[in-house]
């Protein structure tokens, strides 16, 4: 209980400097871009091993394969991101499996 004859001073009770944690910010940075890379960044679908598998065109960008199937304009395929041209169909292209984690 407070002593009515003393008076409070909130100073006393406030930190002077808030601890933080860099390694929990971190953490959340690095998880927030880690689920970002797991999307397709067009549609923003989560990639899947079938129908939304992640395609790399040879600039080293990825897309779902439906939405690479868009960017196709006969045998070119247009980069959204660098808008490199390549010269090659979506089946030629790879799978990037390791954005799916």
């Amino acid at each position: 209980m407070h002593n009515s004859n003393r008076p409070v001073y909130f100073n006393e009770h406030v930190p002077k400097q808030i601890p933080h944690n860099d390694v929990a910010k971190n953490d959340v940075t690095d998880n927030h871009k880690l689920k970002q890379l797991a999307r397709c960044c067009i549609c923003f679908d989560n990639y899947s091993l079938n129908a939304r598998a992640p395609i790399c065109v040879p600039c080293g960008h990825s897309f779902c394969a439906v939405c690479i199937r868009k960017l196709i304009w006969g045998n070119l395929v247009c980069c959204c991101i660098c808008r490199k041209v390549t010269f090659f169909g979506p089946t030629d292209l790879g799978k990037n499996i390791q954005l799916l984690g």
